[in-house]
């Protein structure tokens, strides 16, 4: 499994909408939505190629199956170890804050 973390903006948008989904449908949707989000970062770290660029530089989104939210990664031809950064957990495809890996 691949570490990573978030940047303030990216962490606020996740919990917010894992706040929402917790108040508005219940434990067991906050639930699934934490674990799609999180399976779809594993994912992205784990085979970034697979999933198409949609923007410059190497901007790739995976989208999520059962929640209207978008993961976003970049590429970074000048990290040999991890060539590819999280970058942020969007709704309805709009960007915002940065996920970064752990150091």
């Amino acid at each position: 499994m691949v570490s990573y973390g978030f940047h303030s903006e990216a962490a606020d948008e996740y919990l917010a909408a894992t706040r929402y989904y917790l108040d508005h449908a219940s434990p067991l949707v906050a639930t699934a939505f934490v674990a799609e989000i999180e399976g779809a970062i594993q994912t992205l770290l784990t085979s970034p190629t697979t999933w198409p660029i949609v923007d410059e530089p190497q901007i790739r989104r995976y989208l999520l199956k059962q929640f209207p939210y978008s993961v976003y990664i970049a590429g970074n031809q000048r990290k040999k170890e991890f060539p590819y950064t999280p970058l942020c957990i969007s709704a309805n495809d709009r960007r915002t804050g940065v996920i970064a890996p752990d150091q």
